[in-house]
């Protein structure tokens, strides 16, 4: 019986081990989900409160992208793909907002400004490159 007992405990053990082993090998669907790169976009660095930094911006083609813009200006400034139709509304100074993309699977390059009134005529600009 004491054998009996000692065999159930081994093959218990060796069980438990296997469905461990199974269950990391296994695949879960949320493992299959790609990440994006992160790229922060700042505005009012340096006290340049009508300007992107980066000012130019470059992506491969279908890349999926989180933009994060970061208002470190004074006033609310937005971010804006018009031709993507990818926007990240109005952002109050301090504060930020973020919008992930996929990029066209054609290069390109898109223009990216401030949608508030005045602002791209300040010289709120940047260039989104796809390549």
């Amino acid at each position: 019986m004491q054998n009996i007992n000692f065999k159930l405990v081994i093959f218990s053990s060796v069980l438990i081990v296997v469905i461990a082993l199974v269950g990391a090998c296994s695949s879960d669907s949320s493992s299959n989900v790609v990440q994006p790169n992160q790229l922060t976009i700042t505005s009012g660095v340096d006290g340049a409160e009508f300007a992107f930094d980066p000012a130019t911006i470059e992506v491969g083609v279908s890349e999926t992208i989180k933009i994060v813009f970061d208002n470190k200006g004074t006033i609310a400034h937005d971010f804006e793909v018009p031709d993507l139709e990818v926007v990240i509304a109005t952002t109050n100074a301090g504060n930020t907002g973020e919008v992930t993309l996929v990029a066209p699977s054609v290069p390109g390059t898109y223009d990216f400004i401030c949608s508030i009134p005045g602002h791209k005529e300040a010289g709120m600009v940047g260039k989104l490159i796809v390549k």
